[in-house]
């Protein structure tokens, strides 16, 4: 059983819209600092066709298999 608060003790109910907003706030600012980095640097790959390229090359020189890069597809012969 319960019983008596203390002496002393605060029994006032306890305003939560401040705890809410808190976290609103908090929530909204790590988007934004979230969203500003992705944007400043992405964290996937640069797709590019010099890239591509590149990727594609490397490959076909560590495979050791006959390749052909036509038109920037990769077809393997063989």
């Amino acid at each position: 059983m319960m019983g008596k608060p203390p002496a002393g003790a605060s029994t006032r109910p306890v305003d939560t819209s401040q705890h809410a907003l808190i976290g609103v706030c908090t929530g909204f600012a790590a988007a934004v600092i979230s969203t500003i980095a992705v944007l400043g640097l992405p964290p996937w790959p640069e797709m590019t066709e010099r890239v591509m390229t590149a990727i594609a090359e490397a490959r076909i020189a560590e495979s050791g298999l006959e390749s052909i890069v036509w038109q920037g597809f990769w077809c393997e012969i063989g």
